[in-house]
C-alpha cells in the first residue's frame, strides 16, 4: 500500500536532493500508519466495551481502512497541488486553507465551495492518464470491449458460485503456533472432509426409558426415522446435504458392547457385573473379583435394565 501510494503521489525531479521531496516517501508513509493505528484504535475502543471480534473483521478492517484512507489522502494532495500558495502565506497556513476548500463547510455540511484550478506541474502519474491511458480507453472500440469483459466475467463468476465453499478455512479460526494447526492441515491432506458437526441432546433426556432410546439409537429394535437413522440416510445424499458419513453415539456403541461382550458371555472387560450376592458392581471399584459374573441374564433384548445405565456417560453428545 505504502508502494502504491508513492507511485501516485509522487513526482520525478531533476535535482537529487528533491528526490524524497518529490516522490513524498514519508507522505505515503505516514498516510498508511495512521490509517492502520486509527483502525487498530477503533477494534481496541470496541474490545474495551465487550465486543467481541472475528478473524474476519481482523482481516478484512484495515483494508477497508486503508482504502478509504489513502483515497482521502490522494484528494488532499491532489487540492494541495492543484492550489497555488498565496504571497506571504505560510505552509500552515497554505495546507488549512486547502483542506478547508476540499472540505464541505462546518455549519453547512450539504454545501462546499467552488474548486479552482492550481497551476502547479501535474506528476508523472496524472501525466500517464492524461496522455496515454486516458485517451486509449476512450475509443470507442475499447468501451465496447470493456463493457463486453467486464459483462463476460460478471456472468461466468455468478455460473460457479455453487461451487465455492462454504464458510472460511479453519485454520484462519487457530493462533499460528497452535498445535491445532499441523492436526488440521493433516486432517485436510489425508482424511478429505470437512469440519466435525455435532448433535448434541439437551440435559433431562431419560435414556433409561427404552422409547426414549429408540428415538436416538442405532441398534436393532430401534425406529426407523430415529435421529441416527435420520443422519444416516442423510449421509448417503451428497446432492442434499454435506454429512460425509454416519453419526456415532454413546447410546449405539454401548449397547452394541452390551450385546458382543455381556451377552455373548465374555468374562473379560464386560461391564454390569454382579458380584456373588447378585448385585450390581460399580464400574469404579477396581479390580474386580473372580466371583463377578456377567450380568447377561439381567439384559432385556440385549439392553441393560434401567438401574445400572445412570453409571454410563449419559451427557456425551452424539457425534
Amino acid at each position: 500500500m505504502a508502494v502504491y501510494a508513492v507511485l501516485a503521489l509522487g513526482g520525478v525531479s531533476a535535482q537529487c536532493r528533491r528526490v524524497l521531496i518529490e516522490s513524498r516517501l514519508g507522505l505515503a508513509l505516514a498516510g498508511v500508519v495512521v490509517v492502520a493505528a486509527s483502525a487498530g484504535t477503533s477494534v481496541a475502543c470496541v474490545s474495551y466495551l465487550g465486543s467481541a471480534t472475528t478473524v474476519f473483521v481482523l482481516e478484512v478492517l484495515p483494508f477497508l481502512a486503508l482504502g478509504v484512507g489513502v483515497g482521502n489522502m490522494f484528494l488532499l494532495v491532489q487540492a494541495w497541488q492543484r492550489e497555488p500558495r498565496q504571497e506571504g502565506e505560510s505552509v500552515e497556513d497554505h495546507v488549512g486553507r486547502v483542506v478547508g476548500k476540499s472540505n464541505t463547510w462546518d455549519l453547512c455540511c450539504i454545501m462546499q465551495g467552488e474548486a479552482s484550478a492550481g497551476a502547479k506541474e501535474p506528476n508523472v502519474s496524472y501525466v500517464i492518464f492524461q496522455q496515454l491511458i486516458g485517451p486509449f480507453i476512450f475509443k470507442d472500440i475499447i468501451r465496447v470491449a470493456v463493457l463486453l469483459m467486464f459483462t463476460g466475467a460478471f456472468f461466468v463468476s455468478v455460473a460457479f458460485t455453487h461451487k465455492l465453499d462454504i464458510g472460511m478455512e479453519r485454520s484462519a479460526f487457530v493462533p499460528e503456533g497452535s498445535f491445532l494447526q499441523k492436526f488440521l492441515k493433516q486432517q485436510d491432506d489425508f482424511l478429505g472432509v470437512g469440519p466435525p458437526v455435532y448433535f448434541v441432546m439437551t440435559e433431562g433426556y431419560n435414556f433409561s426409558d427404552f422409547d426414549e432410546q429408540n428415538l436416538v439409537c442405532r441398534f436393532s429394535g430401534c425406529k426407523d426415522d430415529s435421529m441416527l437413522h435420520v443422519i444416516y440416510a442423510s449421509s448417503k445424499k451428497p446432492e442434499m446435504t454435506y454429512l460425509a458419513t454416519e453419526a456415532t453415539s454413546w447410546i449405539s456403541s454401548y449397547l452394541t458392547w452390551l450385546r458382543d461382550f455381556v451377552g455373548s458371555g465374555f468374562a473379560i472387560g464386560a461391564c454390569c457385573r454382579l458380584d456373588a450376592d447378585g448385585d450390581f458392581i460399580d464400574t469404579s471399584d477396581i479390580p474386580w473379583t473372580r466371583d463377578d459374573l456377567p450380568a447377561a441374564g439381567r439384559l432385556h433384548s440385549g439392553r441393560p435394565p434401567p438401574a445400572p445405565l445412570p453409571e454410563t456417560p449419559g451427557g456425551l453428545p452424539l457425534r
